[in-house]
């Protein structure tokens, strides 16, 4: 109750959403890119009754959370946060698609590591002392997978004592044959095991907050 969640949906599509079940709750969703934004606030206002955007349950916003002091900070900080980093399309790629074929390289995985270590950071800043954020893309490369998580935890070092949770028996059996596999930082959905697309998650907790101000931040 009164908990404020954030999904952030980077260039994909947020294809599911988990709101809160509390009304005194408040979730915002953001779409970097305008057209997929105005496409989901479409697809929330069909299926989400209006109330709960009039009294600001839900709020969606259209920012680059790898810019300082966007409109989804502004509504923060957050006790959970999901971040669909933009990704390789490995989906895309199995099923030999041209286009993502011909878009495929060893730089491309470089700048998206890059920009996935950015923005998993950044949302960092945004999470409450003793919340959860759960990383996940649509790929399988090292690069852009555990790659990311260990960059951030090195980055995070002198700002934050981060937890990294494992996917426990309690969450995999929510998703019978799910095949998942686990890696040292998070879990593969391996599209040979599930017939589901490609998936990598990892679920970070910030333990302790030991930047400078960190006591005025876990009090807001």
């Amino acid at each position: 109750p009164g908990s404020k969640a954030l999904l952030l949906a980077g260039d994909l599509f947020g294809r599911s959403i988990n709101s809160q079940r509390s009304t005194a709750g408040r979730l915002v969703v953001n779409e970097v890119s305008k057209q997929n934004a105005s496409a989901l606030q479409r697809v929330l206002h069909r299926y989400l009754p209006w109330s709960f955007f009039e009294a600001g349950h839900i709020i969606l916003t259209s920012a680059d959370i790898r810019t300082p002091s966007n409109s989804v900070e502004r509504h923060g900080p957050y006790d959970r946060i999901l971040l669909e980093a933009p990704s390789t399309n490995d989906r895309a790629l199995l099923r030999g698609h041209p286009v993502e074929a011909d878009r495929w390289s060893k730089g491309k995985l470089k700048v998206n590591h890059e920009q996935q270590v950015k923005m998993l950071h950044n949302a960092l800043w945004m999470l409450k002392e003793g919340g959860i954020l759960l990383y996940t893309v649509a790929a399988l490369a090292q690069e852009e997978c555990d790659d990311v998580i260990e960059a951030v935890v090195r980055k995070a070092l002198g700002n934050f004592e981060l937890e990294v949770l494992p996917a426990g028996e309690d969450i995999l059996r929510m998703i019978p044959g799910i095949g998942a596999e686990q890696s040292h930082w998070g879990t593969y959905l391996l599209p040979d095991r599930t017939g589901f697309t490609p998936r990598y998650f990892a679920r970070l907790r910030i333990r302790r907050r030991t930047h400078e101000g960190a006591q005025l931040k876990s009090e807001t």
